[in-house]
């Protein structure tokens, strides 16, 4: 376990406290409205946050198959009422709900109704949810938004802190994917409870409550808060087998597990950097369905508290083999280099020897010695008890698992001879593992006589709408060889957007990304005033809005820096400094530059597009550090020598790893640092 001894030391004055409530069966609803993962996402959030240093007795599980207590509404709000009540200033309360939502329609001529600006409610629906009683115009027993607002306002006005996490989803319509075993979707039709159309009328879909979240204001006392959704009013919250590609993988929801590994990752972060974790996760797995929301009066605040997180060290388990009970979860990757100390408080420099991951788990990682630092591989019998492995480094993957579905290009198909030509060949600029599709991968290319798709593991159903934005080209007037170069050309595409988005995930809350300011002001074609654009919010920009950026270097030391949009099709476009132009990209300290006209084009394919702010820090008598090259389809410049940052984002793009004969692709060193920001581009 990671251990929270410093943690714990510095916030021996405040209470760490968690409710975690899950609801995957449910006895009064039809069969395709049963859920898995609510308690798996419940299982694995307890074992995050006691890594964190929860105390067990202060985390309160409501999960049916997981507690004795089951997650009805009375010992749900019963639960809270609990928090409310021993709430004390400095305490961090986090809450976890995991599970299906809906909507009900508002009374007007009440406090909570006239606060509702499109006239629904968000509901949670526990264990025992009923049916729409009109008398009452509730759905029974159904946990309302205004019901958790009162309760954290509460927690709040004693002075603790709120974190909520909230994997379910308000949408307006119910997509299925073609295996119910693989993709659901955390939303009850208001139907299917009992309500009638009649009565969702005098809604108003699409007003500001979507971007404000189901706890609108709640949250604002002197404690604080930070409120994390799954998805938008709506949109989507999925739940499928996670991680991708684990032969053991569990169905969980999207939303709680990519906060899970947030948690899991150790490292300080404020929960607005959190959030752009999340968000570029969503990106590396090219899900496109969900925009999740945060919101909150605390988002610049210390994740748990904790601005300083202890040495990510775990006990090493001896038998039945070397262990360490960490994994995939943590971003501990096969490859991964361990350093064997004594014991917790070991020095740094007093190692025994070093460990290798050679088979990785979701919790648990199977080593090896390895040689390493100049040091010989040490013998198993130094390894004691009582000693602990400490994570010295972990490489990232980058391995694009393709699966093909040619169940509609059967018979005398020219795509699918393309793909088998392909399949034979290295997929240029992409490390490309063919895979079946039960094996979850992470990209299914369907192929048809006059297109192909190629669909994230969200898309990868039967339901027509769900496919209709997806990414793909057309086959008419191209020949088996220029099939399979488009083919290849894709998913070079795919790959090199997903990598350098999980190298963003991974250094977002690096110092040198934190010293450089980012402001990004939305001007809509419409001529309305500017809005400011934050990292945290998901903001719906159209066809010949604007965008301005504006860099400002607050720390001290230069930084040189380099702008990209990632936009829907998986294109990369630099848009400082310009490809070959030779611009000056060094930022010193104090100085600032702006980028004023970002055109929004929403012509082709739309959806999730981000801008990817990348930070190098200036060191004396060196060139710029010029990542504009990125944008390019494949390398068109000589090579020499490059320096570890260069390889890391070379190996990234365009797999270049492979090229220079490793198995692992380089890392990018403490001077780099990364900048996310999300939109949802539409037409």
């Amino acid at each position: 376990m990671l251990l929270a001894l410093a943690c714990l030391a510095a916030q021996a004055h405040a209470e760490m406290r968690a409710l975690l409530v899950g609801v995957s069966s449910y006895p009064t609803l039809d069969k395709r409205y049963q859920l898995e993962g609510p308690r798996n996402d419940v299982r694995l959030m307890r074992e995050v946050l006691l890594q964190r240093g929860f105390p067990a007795a202060q985390i309160t599980l409501l999960a049916d198959g997981l507690s004795e207590a089951p997650p009805t509404r009375d010992n749900v709000l019963a639960a809270l009422d609990r928090l409310a009540g021993a709430a004390q200033p400095g305490d961090t309360v986090f809450i976890h709900f995991a599970g299906h939502g809906s909507q009900q329609p508002v009374d007007r001529n009440t406090p909570e109704g006239k606060d509702e600006p499109d006239g629904l409610s968000e509901t949670f629906l526990p264990l025992d949810v009923g049916r729409w009683e009109g008398g009452t115009r509730t759905v029974k027993n159904a946990i309302v938004d205004h019901e958790l607002r009162a309760r954290v306002d509460r927690i709040t006005d004693r002075g603790a802190f709120v974190w909520g996490v909230f994997d379910s989803c308000h949408s307006a319509t119910l997509v299925r994917g073609s295996d119910e075993r693989r993709l659901r979707y955390r939303r009850v039709d208001p139907l299917d409870l009992g309500l009638k159309k009649a009565d969702l009328t005098q809604t108003r879909p699409g007003s500001s409550k979507a971007r404000a979240g189901a706890l609108g204001n709640a949250g604002r006392g002197r404690g604080g808060s930070a409120f994390f959704y799954a998805a938008q009013t709506t949109e989507l919250a999925p739940e499928f087998e996670l991680p991708l590609g684990d032969p053991r993988h569990q169905a969980h929801g999207l939303f709680s597990f990519m906060v899970a590994r947030a948690l899991a990752l150790g490292e300080p972060m404020s929960y607005r950097q959190m959030s752009q974790y999340v968000l570029a996760q969503y990106g590396a797995i090219n899900d496109s369905r969900a925009t999740p929301l945060f919101s909150g009066t605390g988002l610049d605040t210390a994740v748990l508290g904790q601005q300083t997180l202890p040495v990510r060290q775990w006990p090493l388990l001896l038998r039945p083999s070397l262990r360490v009970p960490v994994g995939s979860l943590s971003m501990v990757a096969k490859g991964a280099v361990f350093a064997v100390v004594a014991g917790p408080l070991s020095k740094s420099e007093d190692v025994l020897g070093y460990l290798q991951a050679t088979s990785v788990e979701l919790t648990g990682t199977e080593l090896e010695p390895v040689a390493h630092a100049g040091r010989p591989a040490p013998r198993l019998g130094e390894m004691k008890p009582g000693a602990y492995a400490r994570l010295m480094s972990s490489p990232l993957e980058y391995v694009l698992r393709v699966a093909v579905d040619a169940a509609a290009c059967a018979r005398d198909c020219t795509v699918s001879a393309a793909v088998s030509d392909l399949q034979t060949q290295a997929v240029s600029g992409a490390d490309v593992q063919w895979v079946r599709r039960d094996d979850g991968p992470d990209v299914l290319v369907e192929l048809h006589r006059d297109r192909v798709l190629f669909l994230p593991p969200t898309q990868q159903g039967d339901d027509a709408a769900a496919k209709s934005g997806a990414v793909g080209f057309a086959t008419q007037g191209k020949s088996r060889a220029g099939l399979a170069q488009a083919l290849g050309a894709h998913l070079h595409s795919i790959a090199r957007s997903r990598n350098l988005l999980r190298l963003a995930a991974r250094y977002v809350s690096a110092t040198r990304a934190n010293a450089l300011t980012v402001t990004l002001k939305h001007l809509p074609a419409a001529g309305h005033a500017l809005q400011t654009i934050t990292a945290e919010r998901v903001p719906l920009l159209r066809n010949r809005d604007m965008v301005a950026l504006t860099m400002a270097n607050k720390g001290t030391v230069a930084l040189d820096t380099t702008v990209l949009y990632a936009d829907a099709n998986y294109g990369i476009l630099s848009l400082f400094p310009s490809t070959g132009a030779g611009e000056i990209n060094r930022l010193e300290p104090g100085s600032s530059f702006t980028i004023d006209d970002i055109a929004i084009e929403a012509n082709g394919v739309v959806g999730i597009e981000r801008v990817l702010v990348i930070t190098a820090e200036a060191t004396p008598q060196t060139e710029q550090a010029d990542f504009s090259w990125l944008g390019q389809a494949a390398l068109s410049t000589k090579r020499g020598q490059e320096s570890e940052d260069m390889k890391a984002f070379l190996d990234a793009a365009f797999a270049d790893y492979a090229t220079r004969g490793s198995s692992q692709p380089a890392v990018p060193s403490g001077r780099i640092g990364m900048q996310v920001f999300t939109f949802n581009v539409q037409r």
